[in-house]
């Protein structure tokens, strides 16, 4: 490794610990600009078998950010400015990878999208929050969707406030190495 790509992954690294869930935000706009950094970053993620099936709506407009808070009870952001609905055309997804493809190759498509914009947030100094819609009819309607788009994920964008919650603890998930067989921590090589 050369010296330019240990300080690329120490960036990397610093924006993995870094980033992480705001669910309060200052509401002041975040710039256009940035949003669309976010949505490259999306658009950057992998894609199962390289469908066209994600699609990418942005939400600014206050009016329509407080229609969408309404039907989404879940939405536990408060005063984001905007909010990328990451959604799957069902109908593309069917078609190119199957069911499998429609009902979960879709889904891990869409976590991968998020898990890019999360970092590019962090590297812009944004907050996000995930939010799933507990009411899909109610969302689709508010966003003028179409009924072979359905929104996986919610990303509610904005400034953390200068003085956040305490991130959640995380702790390491179990690891098994080779079989389950092995245990916790078992046998790696």
């Amino acid at each position: 490794m050369t010296d330019r790509d240990t300080d690329q992954a120490h960036d990397l690294f610093e924006l993995l610990r870094k980033r992480r869930m705001h669910r309060r935000l200052t509401g002041e706009p975040v710039p256009k600009e940035a949003i669309e950094k976010l949505v490259w970053a999306a658009g950057r993620a992998p894609a199962g078998g390289n469908a066209r099936m994600r699609n990418l709506l942005v939400v600014t407009d206050p009016a329509v950010l407080t229609t969408l808070r309404q039907v989404t009870p879940s939405f536990g952001a408060t005063g984001a400015s905007a909010v990328i609905v990451l959604c799957t055309d069902t109908g593309t997804a069917l078609r190119e990878m199957g069911t499998l493809g429609r009902d979960v190759l879709s889904l891990v498509d869409a976590g991968a999208a998020a898990a890019n914009i999360t970092l590019v947030a962090a590297a812009l100094g944004l907050g996000v929050c995930f939010v799933r819609s507990s009411n899909d009819a109610a969302l689709g309607a508010v966003l003028d969707m179409p009924a072979t788009v359905r929104a996986d994920l919610l990303i509610a964008i904005g400034w953390p406030v200068p003085a956040p919650l305490p991130a959640a603890h995380r702790s390491s998930p179990p690891i098994f190495w080779n079989s389950f067989a092995t245990g916790s921590g078992g046998d790696h090589k």
